[in-house]
């Protein structure tokens, strides 16, 4: 992951391990007290300290910010103690709001009880889109993601529109090699393949990419604010000038 931020943020990052995760986050073993520590004597002005999955980093921060999925149930949210992730963060970003994933009842609901157990926390409504980092204009589309099928006409009309390209296919199957496998086999009426920066984007697409003779381009996911966007800042406000530690849950 500490590559794929590096690529797409273009800001110094530090990699750490780690193995386990129980109740509250807590690590069986990590070295994230190193990472930190190495980051620390780079001089920076502010340190992010990212979560791994529902796992949280064993250090101090000066602000915290939760992520969750809208499309959750509460009950999901809550379990493995999800409320006390929401108690110790100043802000949640709630991502994934839009239909068909979930529905304004839903976030209305989540964001109603997530302020119940914590009245002055912040909270950012967002969805993700694609966001290549070279141009794909012209081209006729492979994309890969890990992203739930049930959005794939929306990404489909918001790719093709913003940069210019034609989207042949769209594979869901990032995280199940032997799946995306069958599927990059099948279809050959494209001469891109776009595809997220994970670990079987490397040792599967690109090797195919690049045995195919297919060109590969990487994208990243950008949140799309849609409501929120002062707090952000405000957050963010605190932080300039400041030697500071942010502690981002995932």
């Amino acid at each position: 992951d500490y590559i794929e931020d590096a690529l797409f943020s273009k800001v110094t990052t530090v990699g750490c391990r780690r193995c386990g995760g129980g109740f509250s986050g807590k690590f069986f073993l990590s070295n994230i007290r190193e990472g930190v520590s190495i980051a620390e004597k780079l001089n920076p002005e502010i340190i992010i300290v990212e979560g791994s999955g529902a796992s949280v980093p064993p250090v101090r921060a000066d602000h915290t910010i939760c992520v969750i999925g809208a499309d959750q149930s509460w009950e999901s949210i809550l379990g493995y103690l999800g409320l006390y992730r929401i108690l110790m963060s100043d802000l949640v970003f709630l991502t994934m709001c839009e239909e068909p994933l979930t529905d304004k009842g839903n976030i209305d609901f989540l964001e109603s009880e997530i302020l119940k157990y914590k009245s002055n926390i912040k909270i950012v409504k967002s969805i993700f889109r694609p966001e290549p980092v070279s141009s794909i204009e012209g081209k006729k589309i492979f994309m890969v993601l890990t992203a739930k099928s049930l959005i794939e006409d929306k990404i489909k009309e918001y790719v093709e529109k913003k940069y210019n390209c034609e989207i042949m296919r769209i594979s869901f199957n990032l995280s199940n090699r032997e799946k995306l496998k069958k599927e990059l086999l099948a279809c050959d009426n494209y001469d891109t393949i776009l595809t997220e920066l994970k670990a079987s984007s490397v040792d599967l697409v690109t090797e195919f990419a690049v045995a195919n003779k297919k060109h590969i381009s990487y994208m990243n996911n950008i949140p799309v604010i849609l409501e929120g966007k002062d707090h952000l800042k405000k957050l963010l406000k605190k932080l300039q000038g400041k030697k500071d530690t942010c502690r981002n849950n995932k």
